[in-house]
């Protein structure tokens, strides 16, 4: 989490009160993307309480070492996973927030967020140039709109 935060947010934030990745996807798009990618490529559901090998978790995934120690870093940074002479694993926040088994889990809405944060990518030449954008997020094709009903139905406490 990069954002500073008063007392009582910090407090709500460590007792995971406040979710991390509904502030981490929807306010800053730098964390958003990580998390995205993360999800995305399913690097997160090759995390769990157990370490796990950089070289283990892009077997799985199918993706470069390379790629995978930076995204997994990314996770580090932001308060996730734990790193150790072993590997990777999931702590306490990752667990709940990242794992989709878990019934906290926010991948459905990271998945969404970076949908929504893709949709921009080329608003610059629309504005340029009056094109019609790729993404139009008035009217959702039916994968779009499956991912916006699990978006949505993702837990978010009141």
């Amino acid at each position: 989490m990069v954002y500073q935060f008063n007392i009582i947010e910090r407090i709500l934030l460590n007792v995971n009160i406040i979710p991390h990745p509904l502030m981490d996807a929807a306010v800053n798009v730098g964390l958003a993307k990580a998390l995205g990618v993360a999800v995305k490529l399913k690097i997160t559901d090759q995390l769990s309480k157990q370490e796990k090998s950089i070289t283990a978790i892009a077997q799985a995934c199918d993706i470069s070492e390379k790629g995978t120690e930076i995204i997994l870093n990314c996770l580090e940074a932001m308060g996730y996973v734990d790193k150790n002479s072993k590997g990777y694993k999931f702590n306490k926040r990752g667990s709940k927030f990242l794992d989709r088994q878990s019934l906290d889990s926010f991948c459905n809405f990271i998945l969404f967020s970076d949908w929504a944060y893709n949709s921009f990518i080329n608003l610059e030449d629309t504005v340029r140039l009056g094109k019609q954008p790729r993404e139009n997020l008035v009217y959702f094709n039916d994968h779009e709109w499956a991912l916006f009903t699990l978006a949505m139905n993702s837990p978010i406490p009141i």
